[in-house]
Formats: C-alpha cells, sequence, structure tokens
C-alpha cells in the first residue's frame, strides 16, 4: 500500500495471514482496529512500516505472531486503547527506528514468548499508564540506543523469566 491509504476495521473482523505474506505500508497509512478484530500471522510474514504510519488499537483487538514474523516500525505511531493483548510466539524480531512512540493505556497484557528481540533506535518514548502486565520469557534482549524515555504510571508488573538482558544506550 502505497500513498495515503486508510484501513479501518469496525466489529468482528479476522485477518489471518499464513506463509509467506509479506505487508508493506509506505506513506502515511492509518491503521484503525475497533472492536473485536483478532489479527492472526503464521508463517514467515513481514510487516513493514515506512513513513508516517500511524497505528491505532481500540477495543478487544487481539494481536498474535507466531513464527518467524518480522515487524519493522521506521517513524511510526503505536496507540493501543483498551485491553489489547499483544503475545509474540518464537523468533520475532521487534525493529524500531526513528522517531518511534509507544503508548499504551488501559489493562494491555504484553507477552513475549521464546527468542524475541526489541531493538529501538533513536528518539523512543515508552509510556505505559494503567494495570499493564509485562512478561518476557525465554532469551529476550531489550535494547535502547538514543533517548529512550520509559515512563509507568499505575500497576504495571514487569516479570522477567530466563536470559533476558537490558542493555541502554546513550
Amino acid at each position: 500500500m502505497k500513498g495515503s491509504t486508510p484501513l479501518a476495521f469496525q466489529g468482528s473482523t479476522s485477518l489471518a495471514f499464513q506463509g509467506s505474506s509479506p505487508l508493506a505500508f509506505q506513506g502515511s497509512t492509518p491503521l484503525a482496529f475497533q472492536g473485536s478484530t483478532p489479527l492472526a500471522l503464521k508463517g514467515s510474514t513481514p510487516l513493514a512500516f515506512q513513513g508516517s504510519t500511524p497505528l491505532a488499537l481500540k477495543g478487544s483487538t487481539p494481536l498474535a505472531f507466531q513464527g518467524s514474523t518480522s515487524l519493522a516500525f521506521q517513524g511510526s505511531s503505536l496507540a493501543f486503547q483498551g485491553s489489547t493483548p499483544l503475545a509474540f510466539q518464537g523468533s520475532t524480531p521487534l525493529a524500531f527506528q526513528g522517531s518511534t512512540p509507544l503508548a499504551i493505556q488501559g489493562s494491555t497484557p504484553l507477552a513475549l514468548q521464546g527468542s524475541t528481540p526489541l531493538a529501538f533506535q533513536g528518539s523512543t518514548s515508552l509510556a505505559f499508564q494503567g494495570s499493564i502486565s509485562l512478561a518476557f520469557q525465554g532469551s529476550t534482549p531489550l535494547a535502547f540506543q538514543g533517548s529512550t524515555s520509559l515512563a509507568f504510571q499505575g500497576s504495571t508488573p514487569l516479570a522477567f523469566q530466563g536470559s533476558t538482558p537490558l542493555a541502554f544506550q546513550g
């Protein structure tokens, strides 16, 4: 998808991607999910967001990534509101480059299982508000490079199990 292509999903919309399906969003492409919209990505499904691509999830929208699913965000805003569980299983690298603010509000559990590296480069602001559980299991390296502010408000438990290195540079 190239150009200003808004994608709006409202209601109970199931999106299932299986196999080697690359999803590439370039330009100002807002993605808005409202309601119960499960996203299931299975197999080698790379997601590439380039440009000013806001991703807004509202309501009970589970995101399930299984297999070798690469998520690359460059200069994109990610906003999660409501009870939005994020489940990453397998070797799922998350790469954030540029000024990528992450705003998570409400009861949003983030579960990372397996070898899931999180790499933040540039001015990356992480804001967690509400009762947000972060569970890291396995060999999950967290690498922060540049000016990375972490803000936690409310009852936010952090659970690290396994070999989980934390690296802060800058």
